[in-house]
């Protein structure tokens, strides 16, 4: 449980190590930090359920294929050797899909947003400083891939942000009448 991953932090002190998180549920029953020094290895079907409480992880593994291993609305943030995250990692559902968008690109300090999967918005993506927006290679004008925007107003705002790129990613505005 998350008592326990707090604990094995502890245990480690400042030694470089890795914390493997196996199949099952983690609940968090306060903030957690994982130091630079501690890689968290998420291995499939393995989630962190964070509540309201924060989480801040400064290097992480998980593989190859994005998937769901946090739940929560607390802020996470990844710093360190962390510069990539993807909106399955907050748990993409096909339905206001820019939450999870919105909670990748505001876990990054710097580094990229991996948006290579379909997405329905109803609201917009606010993209910050520092942070950039791509899509899958060759997925450009691939109707497979992108985002499906069904809001009111901006799919993305980018405006008083700088050093970003948005990159091979579709985005279908569907503007109700």
């Amino acid at each position: 449980n998350g008592n326990t991953v707090k604990a094995f932090i502890t245990a480690i002190g400042s030694a470089k190590e890795t914390i493997a998180l196996k199949a099952g549920n983690y609940t968090l029953l306060t903030n957690l930090t994982v130091p630079a020094n501690i890689t968290l290895k998420i291995l499939p079907g393995a989630k962190i359920s964070h509540s309201t409480f924060t989480l801040g992880i400064a290097s992480r593994d998980i593989g190859n294929m994005p998937f769901q291993w946090l739940s929560g609305t607390g802020a996470v943030t990844f710093s360190g050797s962390v510069c990539d995250a993807w909106p399955e990692e907050f748990g993409i559902d096909g339905t206001e899909d820019q939450v999870e968008m919105n909670y990748a690109i505001q876990a990054l300090h710097k580094g990229t947003v991996h948006a290579n999967g379909a997405y329905v918005t109803t609201d917009t993506i606010v993209n910050k400083s520092g942070v950039n927006l791509e899509g899958p290679a060759g997925g450009f004008g691939n109707p497979e891939f992108g985002i499906d925007y069904t809001g009111s107003g901006s799919a993305i705002m980018l405006s008083g942000n700088s050093d970003v790129t948005v990159s091979k990613l579709n985005v279908r505005v569907n503007n109700p009448a």
